[in-house]
């Protein structure tokens, strides 16, 4: 399940990429790719990317107000959102699970892909080793 999410997120990120190179156009030549990859991982992402077990252990912490014990801050404001959104949901439809709510949240279009600037390089990195292995 988790390599599923991972490699769309990396199809993903490589298009949102494409897509700031195509937005700045002549302008992208004057940015590093340092800043593109940042627009990139700001602009909003197809979906959250984490499994649904991941996310709804997550959001029932922070239901029953304890801390999130992740390091990155990025996952953690990720889980904050989805929580959130969680929370809308139930007052919507007050018998929604919290299983059944956080699988349909995570498929929904997400702000941002929630990653740190130093996590995407590492991802692209590999997006252009596996990208240049297949040319070859």
């Amino acid at each position: 399940m988790k390599l599923d999410f991972q490699k769309q997120r990396d199809r993903d990120l490589l298009s949102a990429y494409e897509r700031v190179l195509k937005q700045l156009g002549r302008d992208a030549r004057y940015k590093s790719r340092q800043e593109i990859l940042v627009m990139a991982i700001d602009s909003p992402a197809k979906q959250f990317y984490v499994s649904s077990e991941e996310a709804a252990r997550r959001v029932s912490q922070l239901l029953k107000g304890n801390r999130l014990t992740i390091r990155s801050p990025y996952r953690a404001e990720m889980y904050r959102e989805i929580t959130r959104r969680f929370v809308a949901l139930r007052e919507q439809h007050p018998h929604i699970g919290l299983r059944q709510g956080v699988e349909d949240i995570i498929a929904m279009p997400a702000p941002s892909f929630y990653l740190s600037p130093s996590s995407a390089k590492v991802i692209f990195h590999h997006i252009f080793k596996k990208e240049r292995c297949h040319q070859l």
